[in-house]
């Protein structure tokens, strides 16, 4: 698979209605979903970085009552433990956003006391 198809380019045109933020771990992954006005929608939870795992992070971004088109989803690539969760949200039509570990580490750093802050790289009007 060549590295351009990693990437899903978001529509500039459409505004999504929700971003999610996806911190993924070799057994599990937190994820949090917020609202372009910054609101947050859900609160940080785990979920296993498995099949179960991944039907539960589908069932609650189905829950938010939009069609995937319509969600950001950010992830760091982690080592290899992004892909399986990020080409799931592939197959399902999210929009997907890969980010650089570096990128979102340096992002903390200038901003302490703001993880949620982190978000703000998935979509830069938020």
């Amino acid at each position: 698979m060549s590295q351009a198809s990693l990437f899903t380019p978001p529509d500039s045109a459409a505004v999504p209605r929700y971003v999610v933020g996806l911190d993924v771990g070799s057994a599990t992954c937190m994820m949090a979903v917020l609202a372009p006005d910054k609101r947050v929608v859900r609160k940080p939870f785990a979920i296993t970085n498995a099949g179960d795992g991944f039907t539960r992070l589908d069932q609650q971004l189905a829950q938010l009552g939009c069609a995937p088109q319509a969600i950001i989803v950010g992830l760091e690539a982690t080592g290899r433990y992004w892909k399986a969760v990020y080409y799931f949200l592939q197959q399902r039509g999210y929009r997907l956003v890969l980010l650089h570990p570096a990128q979102t580490h340096q992002f903390t750093e200038c901003n302490p006391g703001s993880p949620g802050r982190a978000l703000s790289r998935i979509h830069p009007d938020l």
